[in-house]
C-alpha cells in the first residue's frame, strides 16, 4: 500500500515538473531581451532603409533599470554600421562582416520586450563615414540572469530492443570492360652521349728473343766479262798561250 502511495506521488511530482518546463519556455518565448528587441528594431531600420547594404549592431548602450513589464516602452541608444551583405540578401546581418570605411549611424528611440506587440519608434542621424580602428572592438554590455534553479528530471533509460535489418542483397557490380586508347608517346629526345677519350697505357712487349739465323754463304760463279775494246783517243794537242813576263832586271 505504502509502495503505490509512493509511486503515485512520485508520479503526480513528474507530471507537475512537465507541466513546468512547458510553461517557462512559452512564458520566456513571449518576452525578449534587451538585446534581442534591438536586433528586432535593427531589422526594421533594414527594411525601411534605401542604401545598398544591410546594417549591423557595433555598439549597444546600457540597458535601463530593470522593468518588470514587458508592455512599457523601453529606451535605447545603439550604434549600426554599414555590412558588406546587400540589402536584398537573405542572410542575418550577425552573420556579415562590417564594411571596411562603411557608413555609421546613431540610433535612438523605444522599444518593446513584448514578442506579441512590436511596438518600436527608432530614429537615426544621418549616416557618417567610420575611421578604421583596427584595435577597437564593439562595446556589447553582457547582461546577467540569475541562474535557473530547476529540479533536472529523471528519466528511466530507454529499453529498446536492436534493430534488426535483414542482410542487405545487392547484385554484383558490372562494370563494362575499359575502352582506353593505346598511349602515344613522343619519341625520345637524348643527346648523344659524351665519352672520355680513353686513356689506357701503351703497351709493353717483351723484346723479342729469336735464335740467330743460320744461312749458308752464297756461292755467286766468277765474273765472266769481255775485255773492254775502247777507241785510242784522239785527243788535239794541247796549244798553250805564251807567257809575256817581264824581263829580268
Amino acid at each position: 500500500m505504502e509502495t503505490q502511495r509512493a509511486s503515485l506521488s512520485l508520479r503526480c511530482w513528474s507530471l507537475w515538473l512537465l507541466l513546468l518546463g512547458l510553461a517557462v519556455p512559452w512564458a520566456s518565448a513571449q518576452a525578449l531581451s534587451y538585446r534581442e528587441a534591438v536586433l528586432r528594431a535593427v531589422d526594421r531600420l533594414n527594411e525601411q532603409s534605401s542604401d545598398p547594404n544591410l546594417y549591423r549592431l557595433l555598439e549597444l548602450d546600457l540597458p535601463p533599470k530593470a522593468d518588470q513589464d514587458p508592455d512599457a516602452p523601453k529606451p535605447v541608444s545603439f550604434t549600426v554600421k554599414e555590412t558588406v551583405c546587400p540589402r536584398r540578401t537573405q542572410q542575418p546581418p550577425e552573420q556579415c562582416a562590417f564594411k571596411k570605411n562603411g557608413l555609421v549611424k546613431q540610433c535612438v528611440g523605444t522599444v518593446t520586450l513584448d514578442q506579441s506587440k512590436d511596438q518600436q519608434d527608432i530614429t537615426c542621424d544621418k549616416a557618417r563615414r567610420s575611421r578604421p580602428l583596427p584595435f577597437l572592438s564593439p562595446r556589447i554590455p553582457r547582461q546577467s540572469f540569475p541562474p535557473p534553479n530547476f529540479r533536472p528530471p529523471r528519466f528511466p533509460p530507454p529499453n529498446f530492443p536492436p534493430p534488426r535489418f535483414p542482410p542487405p542483397n545487392f547484385p554484383p557490380p558490372r562494370f563494362p570492360p575499359p575502352d582506353f586508347p593505346p598511349p602515344r608517346f613522343p619519341p625520345p629526345d637524348f643527346p648523344p652521349p659524351r665519352f672520355p677519350p680513353p686513356n689506357f697505357p701503351p703497351p709493353r712487349f717483351p723484346p723479342p728473343n729469336f735464335p740467330p739465323p743460320n744461312f749458308p754463304p752464297p756461292e755467286f760463279p766468277p765474273p765472266n766479262f769481255p775485255p773492254p775494246n775502247f777507241p785510242p783517243p784522239n785527243f788535239p794537242p794541247p796549244e798553250f798561250p805564251l807567257q809575256n813576263f817581264p824581263p829580268p832586271i
